[in-house]
């Protein structure tokens, strides 16, 4: 990449460990593989997921909800969960297109018109938050 370029792939902290590893010339071993892709290598990302999680000790002190997220380029789309984090308690859907900095959740904005369908956004967070190695999104 050229200098002073700006790099517009969708990357995530997982991608850190990877490039640093590649940086220093050591490849990890194929019987352990670790999440996330090297920025030096060319590839992408269609989406990232984002968790946010507790132990069961912590969740008496803690009063932020178990979450878990999708992001791509055009939207947003977030699951709160119950303490058996599965049990979703509520949800949110940003157009990043038409909304960058994330003010109108369409899922609770009043108008049905512009509830985008979740059955999809459901399966795939279900599958990325069990997903693990560099065959994950």
């Amino acid at each position: 990449m050229a200098t002073g370029s700006t790099d517009h792939r969708l990357i995530s902290q997982v991608d850190i460990a990877p490039t640093v590893l590649v940086a220093a010339g050591v490849t990890p071993d194929p019987n352990y593989p670790i999440d996330g892709r090297s920025l030096s290598e060319p590839s992408s990302r269609a989406r990232s997921l984002t968790e946010y999680w507790t132990s069961s000790d912590d969740r008496s002190v803690s009063p932020t909800p178990i979450w878990a997220s999708l992001r791509t380029s055009q939207y947003q789309y977030v699951e709160y969960y119950a303490s058996d984090e599965q049990t979703v308690t509520f949800r949110e859907y940003y157009d990043l297109a038409n909304d960058p900095w994330e003010l109108t959740n369409l899922l609770h904005d009043r108008d049905k018109s512009d509830d985008p369908g979740i059955g999809a956004l459901e399966r795939d967070l279900t599958a990325d938050r069990t997903c693990s190695g560099t065959g994950c999104p």
